[in-house]
């Protein structure tokens, strides 16, 4: 979060809860659970019901539950136009699907691998994460996987970055930190279980999507009569202020 007197902030920081007045009501679960799940394919078809069947099925991985409401809400945050709802039937039985969208198949080696078996450098090359997005070897069981802004406040350049800690050789910590704010994305938004399960690149490579597809707080810029102590207890890291 950015806070300061007397400076002039990128028009973006300005608003602090650009596009997040329709993302009330969603856990940070539900939308990792789509990301690790669904895909954007071009030409694709997945009914409604399939969707929130699987979720329900799902229980050994996810406990909570999909509503229409909150996958219409995750859909249109995280595909933005790529994928549309559409309906297809006769009439009469007509189904609500949505296009350009496929289920991701899960592969076998992920099955089998035991969460961060592995050291975490061994699975650097393995790991896919979205365009723009780089990492750096911090010691000798960390690792920061970068994002650099396209404004900058102070004359630095904006970043967001994951830091990962291997802290033992089944366990990582992710920790998203922006604008002097950090957040533990397993504890702090409950993303523990569903990561946890997860061999670490996967862990890794969700946790960068999750990231990707949020709306960070840029912060905002104070009048001469306000005071940062004012906003301490109010402000927090706008990807607990779900999809």
């Amino acid at each position: 979060m950015l806070s300061t007197r007397n400076e002039t902030l990128p028009s973006e920081v300005q608003d602090p809860v650009k596009k997040e007045s329709k993302q009330d009501g969603i856990s940070p679960e539900c939308k990792l659970w789509v990301l690790g799940n669904y895909e954007y394919s071009q030409g694709g078809l997945v009914l409604v019901k399939e969707i929130l069947e699987h979720c329900a099925e799902d229980k050994e991985n996810f406990s909570k539950q999909l509503s229409h409401r909150s996958l219409g809400c995750i859909m249109k945050d995280v595909f933005r136009d790529k994928v549309r709802l559409v309906q297809r039937g006769p009439r009469g039985s007509i189904q609500r699907a949505y296009l350009n969208l496929q289920r991701i198949k899960k592969k076998q080696e992920e099955s089998d691998v035991l969460p961060g078996s592995s050291s975490i450098f061994s699975v650097l090359p393995t790991i896919n994460v979205p365009n723009g997005w780089h990492y750096i070897k911090d010691g000798t069981d960390q690792v920061s996987f970068i994002r650099y802004e396209s404004w900058e406040f102070s004359q630095q350049r904006g970043i967001t970055e994951l830091r990962v800690k291997q802290t033992s050789p089944q366990e990582i910590t992710l920790q998203a930190k922006a604008h002097g704010c950090s957040v533990d994305l397993k504890t702090g938004l409950g993303l523990e279980e569903i990561l946890s399960k997860l061999p670490m690149e996967r862990q890794i490579s969700l946790a960068t999507q999750f990231i990707e597809n949020s709306h960070i707080c840029l912060g905002f810029q104070l009048s001469d009569c306000d005071s940062v102590y004012d906003y301490a207890a109010t402000c927090y890291w706008c990807l607990s202020k779900h999809c």
